[in-house]
C-alpha cells in the first residue's frame, strides 16, 4: 500500500508541475556553444534521442524525451524527477506555491527551495543561490549543487569535436562511468549513420543530424592558463574530514594554516598534508596596543607555532598568515610588516578577498562567485596568472571549494596548486 501511495504521489507531483508551467523552446534555453552538438536541444529531438544527454544510474533517465538536460551559464539543469525516483528521496511541499523541499531520508539531507528569491537552505543552515528556472514544462533545479547537498554524484562527458554533451547523477554505485556508458551510444550512432556520412549535403535527409554548424567557442575555454591556490584556516573545525576528502577526489593541493595549537592537537594531519604534496602555513593571535606590539606578539606566536611544527613534522617553515582579527590599519602598517619580515617570516596575502572568517555569516555562493570571477575575469584573457585565496573552514567551506573545483576542473588550462616559500617570496 505504502509503494503505491509513493508512486500516486510522484505522478501527481510530475502532473501538476508539467500542467502548471508554459512551454518553453529546449534549443533556446541551452547556451550557445550546444547549437553545434547532435544530442542537445533540436538536434537531439530531431534524431530521436539516439545518443541520450542525460542518465540516471546506469540508464538513460526515463523521461528524457519529455524533460532532457538543459544547460544554461555552464550550469546543467535537470527536472525534479531525476532525484525523486531515487525511493529514499522525496519531495515536500510547503505552504505557498513557491516553496518545497527535497530530503534524503537516508542520511538526512535536504534543500529547501524559495522560488520567489531564488535561494535555497540546506540542512546545515547554507544559504545557496539557487535558481529554478522553468524549461519544457516543468521545474528544473540546478544538478550539482542539488545532488552535493543530498549526497549523491555527478559526471559530466563532453566532446566538442564530436558534438555530444552528457550528464549522469548517481549514488556513486554504478561501476561502469559515464564515458564507458557513452561510447556504446556513439559506437551504435556511428554504426548505423556511416553511410549516409558520405552523402552530398543534397542528398543528406537530416542535416541538424550529419551536418553541423560551425562550433561555438566557449570564451572561458580561451583564457590563459589560471593557477588557483587555497589556503585554509581554521583546522580545528570538526568537519574538516568532509572538505579534506573532497579535496582528495578532486585531486586539489592546497594550503592549510596551523596554530600552535592546532599541530599539537592532530599531528598526524599534519604530516599527512605535507607527505600527500600540500604545504603548511602557521599562524597565531596578536595583541597591543601599536604596531611593533602587535608584531611582536606575533612573531612569538609565529616562533611557538614553528616549534611545534618541527616537533611533530621535523621542519619548519617560514609561511605565515594574519589573524583574521587582526585589524586592517596593523595589517599594512610598515613598522608591523618590516618587524615580521625582519623575523624570517614570508605573509601570504591573498588575490581574492573572500571576506571570508569565524563571523562571516553570508551564503556560500559569495564565496565561490568571488574566487570564480577573479580567475575568469580578473586578468587579462591572454595573460597567465595566479588566483590566490584565503578561506576558513566551516559548513560553508565544502559547497563554495567544491563550486570553484568544478570550475577548474572542467577546463584543461586552470589548476590547483599548493603555494610554497619561492611563490609566497616572489610575490
Amino acid at each position: 500500500m505504502k509503494k503505491h501511495v509513493r508512486y500516486f504521489v510522484f505522478f501527481f507531483v510530475v502532473t501538476l508541475l508539467f500542467l502548471c508551467i508554459s512551454l518553453t523552446g529546449a534549443a533556446k534555453d541551452n547556451d550557445a556553444k550546444f547549437d553545434s552538438y547532435i544530442n542537445m536541444g533540436d538536434n537531439a529531438v530531431k534524431m530521436g534521442y539516439e545518443i541520450p544527454n542525460l542518465f540516471r544510474q546506469n540508464g538513460v533517465y526515463s523521461n528524457i524525451r519529455q524533460f532532457p538536460l538543459v544547460v544554461q551559464g555552464g550550469v546543467e539543469y535537470v527536472p525534479l524527477s531525476v532525484f525523486i525516483l531515487y525511493p529514499y528521496i522525496d519531495v515536500n511541499y510547503g505552504r505557498t506555491e513557491s516553496s518545497f523541499f527535497l530530503v534524503n531520508n537516508k542520511n538526512n539531507h535536504y534543500v529547501s527551495f524559495n522560488t520567489s528569491e531564488g535561494v535555497a537552505s540546506t540542512h546545515d543552515g547554507d544559504i545557496l543561490k539557487m535558481p529554478t528556472p522553468i524549461f519544457n514544462h516543468t521545474t528544473y533545479v540546478p544538478a550539482r549543487t542539488v545532488a552535493v547537498v543530498l549526497g549523491l554524484e555527478c559526471e559530466t562527458y563532453d566532446n566538442p569535436s564530436k558534438g555530444i554533451y552528457a550528464f549522469r547523477v548517481s549514488d556513486g554505485k554504478t561501476g561502469k562511468t559515464l564515458s564507458e556508458m557513452m561510447a556504446e551510444y556513439i559506437r551504435e550512432y556511428e554504426n548505423k549513420t556511416g553511410s549516409s556520412n558520405n552523402q552530398s549535403p543534397s542528398g543528406n535527409d537530416n542535416p541538424a543530424v550529419d551536418v553541423s554548424p560551425p562550433e561555438v567557442q566557449d570564451p572561458i575555454s580561451q583564457l590563459a592558463a589560471r593557477r588557483v591556490g587555497i589556503c585554509f584556516a581554521g583546522m580545528s573545525y570538526a568537519g574538516l574530514t568532509r572538505i579534506t576528502d573532497m579535496l582528495d577526489s578532486y585531486n586539489i593541493k592546497a594550503s592549510f594554516t596551523f596554530t600552535e595549537d592546532e599541530i599539537l592537537t592532530m599531528p598526524e594531519f599534519v604530516r599527512r598534508l605535507r607527505n600527500s604534496g600540500n604545504s603548511v602555513f602557521i599562524t597565531a593571535s596578536a595583541s597591543g596596543e601599536t604596531a611593533e606590539e602587535y608584531a611582536e606578539s606575533f612573531v612569538e606566536g609565529l616562533d611557538s607555532a614553528n616549534k611545534a611544527l618541527k616537533l611533530v613534522s621535523k621542519r619548519k617553515t617560514r609561511m605565515c598568515t594574519l589573524p583574521f582579527d587582526m585589524p586592517e590599519s596593523i595589517k599594512n602598517d610598515e613598522t608591523f610588516l618590516a618587524y615580521v619580515k625582519n623575523a624570517g617570516y614570508l605573509v601570504f596575502t591573498p588575490v581574492v578577498e573572500t571576506g571570508d572568517g569565524p563571523s562571516y555569516t553570508a551564503s556560500a555562493y559569495i564565496i565561490s562567485s568571488k574566487i570564480k570571477d577573479k580567475i575568469t575575469n580578473g586578468f587579462d584573457k591572454n595573460t597567465t596568472a595566479d588566483v590566490t585565496a584565503l578561506v576558513y573552514c566551516s559548513d560553508k567551506t565544502y559547497y563554495y571549494i567544491l563550486d570553484v573545483a568544478q570550475l577548474v576542473s572542467k577546463y584543461a588550462q586552470f589548476e590547483f596548486f599548493a603555494m610554497d616559500e619561492a611563490f609566497l617570496y616572489n610575490n
